[in-house]
Parts: structure tokens; C-alpha cells; sequence
């Protein structure tokens, strides 16, 4: 299968990981901003996938108010929203194999989110 090219760019994918960030901190609803990433790491993982064999494992980091910097592991790229909690779960593998949440932060201490390969 040939990967997708437009002017010169390797894959849309690739370009839209290496190239966006979302601030968090902004005069819109942090849980809004938050709900918007998880849809767009909806997209980029369906596109990475649908441009990729085999070689697509993106990450998410975050980083908060404070400085702090936390990420996902590769290949877990969608994060997990807990409306009740209003808390963001980074997620990774546990030593059985287990989907576990490596991190998890409050959406009203994040600054910006990022996306990495």
C-alpha cells in the first residue's frame, strides 16, 4: 500500500503529530479543550493506522501549570476522560500485559498537550 504524500509531506499523520499542540490553559472550558483532544487522537490514530503497516505508535504528553511532564506509552496515544472526576488517565501497559492508567491528571492543571512518535 503507498503512503499518502501531499506536497512533499511524508503522511498527513505525521505532520499533524509532530505539529500540534493544545493549550489547555485558554479562556475556553478546560473540559471542553480536553473533550476536543480526545477527539482529534480519535482521528489521528484512524489516519496513522490507515497510513501506516505497522510502524505507527504514537504517544501524548502533557505537561500541567506547574511544569510537570508526564506521557503516555507508545502506542497508547487516545487518553481517557473521567467526567465525574474531571481528571485525564495517560495510559501504558502494566508488567502482565494489562491496559493500566500510568498518570492521571487534573484537567484544570494542564497547560498543554502534545503529541510525539
Amino acid at each position: 500500500m503507498e503512503k499518502i504524500k501531499i506536497n512533499g509531506i511524508k503522511s498527513v499523520s505525521v505532520d499533524l503529530l509532530e505539529n500540534t499542540v493544545f493549550s489547555i490553559n485558554t479562556a475556553y472550558s478546560q473540559e471542553a479543550m480536553v473533550l476536543a483532544v480526545i477527539k482529534f487522537t480519535e482521528f489521528l490514530e484512524a489516519l496513522g493506522w490507515a497510513e501506516h503497516t505497522g510502524d505507527w505508535d504514537p504517544y501524548i504528553q502533557v505537561e500541567e501549570i506547574g511544569g510537570w511532564i508526564c506521557q503516555s506509552e507508545h502506542g497508547y496515544l487516545i487518553p481517557e476522560y473521567d467526567e465525574e472526576t474531571r481528571t485525564l488517565r495517560l495510559l501504558g501497559q502494566n508488567t502482565q500485559g494489562d491496559e493500566v492508567a500510568l498518570y492521571t491528571i487534573d484537567i484544570m492543571e494542564i497547560r498543554d498537550i502534545t503529541f510525539n512518535r
